[in-house]
């Protein structure tokens, strides 16, 4: 094999190697209740909004663990008012969200309960809607939802999205309720909309990883112009 194709598929091993070292799944179960910030996989996380705290909740069967926020009207979820988020110096790119609790009624009184993410600082802005037991509504953004457990009063209303390319390059990323509709049962109102984090999956932006595999075969390449790679000391 010629020393540029090796050199070539070397920046590519490389390059994988990267990516698998630095994607991260973050769960709800990796944060700690009670406290206002974390660095959890790499990005730092804050709970604004309520109780300002992040807060654990666990629903349906099987059962789902999300991260919500102490106090508000629901003290262990998203509520309105209340926002988490998360930031990073260096950008990331988004594979898949997974929210909980996220019902369509009348569970709850909630009905069509809508989460909202906001990516860079409202750069980009999405929502997801639960309109059925199985069935939601992302809008403002490509992605594919998969109901995870169903919204009914013994699921935990989880919902994946799933996004192929992955969301990049993004910096920050916030999570934060939409009034949804009034009504449920009985004509009530309370909380509209609130959910949980269930999981967020992330792997390296895309032109971080090129720009290495670049540099990498550039320094292959100039070190085949000396005539080979300096000895070992």
């Amino acid at each position: 094999m010629g020393n540029l194709k090796k050199l070539a598929l070397g920046a590519a091993f490389s390059v994988a190697v990267a990516a698998g070292a630095q994607a991260a799944v973050i769960n709800g179960s990796d944060f700690t209740n009670g406290l206002s910030a974390q660095t959890i996989g790499g990005l730092n996380w804050t709970a604004s909004g309520g109780g300002g705290t992040f807060q654990q909740k666990t629903l349906g069967t099987p059962s789902y663990t999300g991260v919500g926020i102490s106090g508000g009207r629901t003290g262990d979820e998203i509520d309105i008012g209340e926002t988490l988020s998360a930031s990073s110096a260096q950008a990331f790119a988004v594979s898949s969200i997974t929210l909980g609790v996220l019902f369509n009624g009348p569970e709850w009184d909630d009905v069509n309960e809508v989460a909202q993410v906001s990516i860079n600082l409202g750069a980009m802005i999405f929502t997801l809607t639960a309109t059925g037991d199985t069935t939601a509504v992302l809008s403002g953004t490509g992605g594919t939802v998969t109901n995870l457990s169903p919204a009914i009063s013994s699921g935990g209303a989880v919902w994946r999205i799933d996004f192929n390319p992955a969301l990049s390059p993004v910096t920050s990323i916030a999570f934060t309720p939409l009034a949804g509709l009034c009504g449920g049962v009985g004509g009530a109102c309370t909380n509209q909309s609130d959910f949980t984090l269930v999981q967020l999956t992330t792997v390296p932006e895309p032109a971080s990883l090129a720009v290495l595999g670049i540099g990498l075969l550039g320094l292959g390449l100039a070190r085949r112009a000396r005539g080979g790679a300096p000895a070992a000391v």
